[in-house]
């Protein structure tokens, strides 16, 4: 695995920086191990048929005890306003999620072949930055996480839940302190990686710079796709709010769509 623009990804410790070094390996840090995955070479960009990864998304500790509180399945407004009810409360509990967690990292640490690489598009945890909860759902997650194969590489990227409904700058740099960077892209047997933060999309009104360097960062990617055409077998994208749910022209949906 490589990635472009020496970005990070999937960094356990923010006193120890996983990049790309030397623009011939990429360093991934899992279970407190650096590890040398793949190097950039003609045979990790060339395409020698199918090959397995996980694709998996809103981990979200803490998820369950919230939708015991609020009924999400009425209007809109009415589960906003109890959602932000239950956020006031001190506490809540999140020891299905772990339990599940656990039994799907137990299953991909059993797969034959291995993933290539797991990737948990969103939504890590459940509380927001800035909840007195939500440090104790990141250590939990954490160290549940840790239980993956250390030859398997973990991919993160945030969502809504990671970074706020309304991104801030402290809440962009409090994830990458936690998980590294919230956007990038790499490269598994040919295929094209891009990793992309949809949050600047959804909503980029209080980080409009970091928005800009987002959509000139993704501008490159595509070039980067346009001057290989034809080079990588497949491109594929990574987000968390999907741009629709049934048809491209369809309207923004205030939650669930971009």
């Amino acid at each position: 695995m490589s990635c472009s623009d020496r970005r990070r990804i999937g960094r356990f410790e923010p006193s120890k920086k996983v990049c790309c070094c030397c623009c011939s390996t990429f360093l991934f840090f899992n279970s407190n191990l650096l590890i040398i995955f793949f190097s950039v070479s003609e045979s990790n960009l060339e395409w020698k048929g199918p090959f397995r990864f996980i694709q998996a998304a809103d981990s979200q500790f803490g998820l369950f005890d919230e939708l015991s509180y609020v009924d999400w399945s009425g209007p809109v407004e009415a589960a906003l306003e109890a959602s932000r009810a239950y956020k006031a409360r001190a506490s809540s509990v999140w020891t299905e999620e772990l339990r599940l967690a656990q039994l799907a990292i137990k299953q991909w640490n059993s797969m034959t072949p291995r993933p290539a690489f797991v990737v948990v598009c969103g939504d890590l945890v459940n509380e927001f930055p800035g909840h007195q909860q939500r440090p104790l759902q990141v250590a939990d997650f954490k160290r549940t996480f840790r239980e993956l194969d250390a030859k398997i590489p973990l991919v993160l990227l945030p969502g809504n839940h990671d970074l706020l409904n309304r991104p801030t700058e402290a809440a962009v740099e409090a994830y990458r302190a936690d998980f590294g960077d919230d956007y990038f892209s790499f490269w598994v047997g040919g295929v094209f990686f891009i990793v992309i933060n949809v949050q600047y999309h959804k909503d980029p009104q209080l980080v409009p710079a970091l928005a800009a360097e987002h959509e000139r960062w993704l501008d490159r990617q595509l070039e980067e796709v346009k001057e290989h055409q034809g080079s990588y077998k497949h491109i594929i994208v990574f987000q968390h709010i999907p741009w629709f749910l049934r048809h491209i022209d369809e309207p923004d949906d205030e939650i669930v769509s971009v």
